[in-house]
């Protein structure tokens, strides 16, 4: 997954990635890879401003709908 994430753009691989980070961490169990990340904190952690960071969401849905 993670390199059709990096295809579709450099955000949209640091973007993926510090999901999938977070969700890993995540402290909830069994809650299917979610996170608790907002925008903004995606934002923070990725040193992009966050309408970058909804953008990459964005791509990153679509792609998955395809």
């Amino acid at each position: 997954m993670m390199r059709e994430a990096m295809a579709l753009g450099q955000a949209c691989g640091a973007v993926y990635g510090v999901m999938w980070e977070a969700a890993w961490h995540d402290q909830r169990k069994d809650c299917g890879g979610t996170t608790v990340l907002s925008h903004k904190a995606l934002a923070d952690l990725c040193h992009m401003s966050n309408g970058t960071v909804i953008k990459a969401i964005d791509l990153l849905l679509d792609e998955d709908r395809k």
